[in-house]
């Protein structure tokens, strides 16, 4: 019986062995941006969307109305479309917005883009938001927008692994767009580990064998 032979084998079931093994520990992070451009429409008015709204493996949803006005976007050359972009606003006064991934996976909420209603409706505006985690603990930030009509980009701290966000349309009442997202990195179960413990060990063992037969 070769030695060399024996250890190429091994060294190449340890590698094998090895990629399992860090695979299993968690999938990679996706990083997805609403954007809502695809809500973009000519005209002078709003388009209203309902009571949720779905992009990639997320949806908002109006947790106060699911009415066919509960969402509404301003049209591109409504005066409420804010600098070129396409926005979305919960319609209704005190009206609470959800965000959550579709399967209720944990994510990571980075940041978003706020502006106030309307360039003649300026004022002490802001905006809190609650994330909640699965445990059901909860992080709160609260954004004051500066007064100048226009888009403002608000960055998040603590608002990692959350399963849902939400805020509220209270006066000064804002619009939002952009908002940055990332799906949380999810380990795989434990037997998946296991398994490709089992499956590199069991290889070996039998490499082993065959080679003592064969001798």
């Amino acid at each position: 019986m070769e030695l060399a032979g024996v250890m190429l084998g091994f060294g190449k079931i340890l590698w094998i062995w090895t990629t399992l093994l860090v695979a299993g520990f968690a999938t990679s992070a996706q990083a997805i941006t609403i954007d809502f451009e695809d809500l973009e429409t000519s005209g002078r008015s709003f388009d209203f969307i309902g009571g949720t709204y779905s992009y990639d493996d997320f949806t908002l949803t109006n947790l106060t109305s699911s009415t066919t006005t509960a969402f509404a976007v301003p049209e591109s050359s409504n005066t409420r479309y804010n600098t070129g972009s396409t926005s979305i606003l919960n319609n209704r006064v005190n009206g609470v917005t959800e965000l959550a991934a579709n399967d209720g996976s944990a994510f990571d909420l980075q940041s978003i883009d706020l502006s106030e209603l309307a360039s003649n409706r300026i004022g002490d505006t802001s905006v809190t938001f609650t994330g909640t985690y699965e445990n059901g603990a909860t992080v709160q930030q609260t954004f004051d927008l500066d007064g100048v009509w226009g888009m403002e980009t608000f960055y998040f701290a603590g608002f990692d692994s959350v399963v849902s966000v939400t805020w509220t349309q209270t006066a000064d009442y804002h619009q939002f767009d952009n908002i940055s997202v990332e799906i949380s990195p999810v380990p795989l179960p434990a037997s998946s580990v296991l398994l490709g413990s089992v499956l590199g060990a069991g290889a070996f063992a039998s490499r082993r064998r065959r080679r003592k037969g064969a001798g």
